[in-house]
This record gives C-alpha cells, sequence and structure tokens, in this order.
C-alpha cells in the first residue's frame, strides 16, 4: 500500500508511517486488553480465541463510533471519515472492523487504502488541526506493566494450582485413614 494522495486527491490521506504507528499502537493496546479480559473469562482455548477478537472488535467499533479515532489516531492526529468528508454510519463502522482482522493483506495491494477502508466506503485522513495526545508512551507503559502483571498471575496462579492439589490430596488422605481406622476398630 503506497500513499501517494494521487488517486484520492483533496483529502489528505494518512501517510504509510501514520498507518503503521496506528496498527502498532491499537494493536498493542487492545491485544493486551483482550487477552487479559478473555483468558479471565474463557477456560477453553475456543471461548479466548472468540472473545479476544470480539473484545479487539470492540475497542476499534466503539472508540470510532464515539470520537472516528482510535488512541493512536489521536497520537498521530488522523481520524476515520466516509466519502463526504464526514463521520462514518455506524454500518459502515461494522463493515472497517469487521474487515480490519483481514487487513493484512492490504500491504501487497496497490491501493492507497487497505481493504477494510475500501469495504467500507472511509478514509483515514491526516488533520493537523486535530489535538495530538502522547499515546505512545503511555502505551508501552501500560504494555509493560500489564506484561509484568501477566507474568505474576501466572506464577500465583501455577502455586494456587499447586497448594490446591496439595490440599485436595490431604482431604483424600484423611478421609482414606478415617475410613480404615473405622474398619480397624469395627
Amino acid at each position: 500500500m503506497k500513499i501517494t494522495n494521487r488517486i484520492y486527491q483533496g483529502l489528505n490521506l494518512a501517510n504509510e508511517k501514520d498507518r503503521i504507528d496506528n496498527f502498532l499502537i491499537d494493536f498493542m493496546i487492545s491485544s493486551t486488553l483482550a487477552l487479559f479480559i478473555s483468558s479471565l473469562i474463557n477456560e477453553t482455548i475456543l471461548g479466548t480465541i472468540i472473545s479476544y477478537y470480539l473484545i479487539r472488535f470492540i475497542y476499534y467499533f466503539c472508540s470510532e463510533l464515539i470520537y472516528s479515532q482510535t488512541p493512536a489516531k489521536f497520537e498521530t492526529q488522523t481520524i476515520v471519515l466516509n466519502e463526504k468528508g464526514e463521520k462514518p454510519t455506524i454500518l459502515s463502522l461494522l463493515i472497517r472492523n469487521i474487515s480490519r482482522f483481514w487487513s493484512g493483506l492490504s500491504a501487497i495491494t496497490d491501493d492507497e487504502r487497505a481493504i477494510h477502508d475500501n469495504l467500507s466506503k472511509t478514509f483515514v485522513t491526516k488533520d493537523l488541526n486535530l489535538e495530538k495526545v502522547n499515546v505512545r508512551k503511555y502505551t508501552i507503559w501500560f504494555y509493560n506493566i500489564s506484561f509484568f502483571i501477566g507474568i505474576i498471575i501466572y506464577i500465583l496462579g501455577f502455586f494456587i494450582d499447586y497448594f490446591k492439589n496439595i490440599y485436595i490430596i490431604g482431604i483424600l488422605e484423611i478421609i482414606l485413614i478415617n475410613i480404615l481406622l473405622r474398619r480397624k476398630s469395627n
């Protein structure tokens, strides 16, 4: 995907660097949230995978529905607009965010827009009048803290399972000893 602004003149499309920054920042935030939440609410791998994608969809859809921007787009001063330069409709955003998960293929096309932009008839444009919010440094902190919390939860979970198993074995031993003692006394 090479953005030249030749095909869609006058729209000031976001450049490749902004699009990559948007992807990386939003991917880190949405994936961290999705992994954390889906691992808490699901015990099966399939349930975790489904809820992971559902949570990521909700992250993008709600952000773009409310603000026409995701947190990363606040950083890059980019915004999602329809063909008329207005806020996209709910249907456009549904199409955009469902098809977003197949948009990795956009890198191999010559079009200036990603697959999810084409299907939803939306554009990601640069607008320097938008307030710039430094999301990147908070994203890195959020990601690192989430990573370490995940490790701590994993370690604690291991010990809880370990001690729970010891506790269960201990209870079974006590029950077995009681049964044997009762038989012996009879």
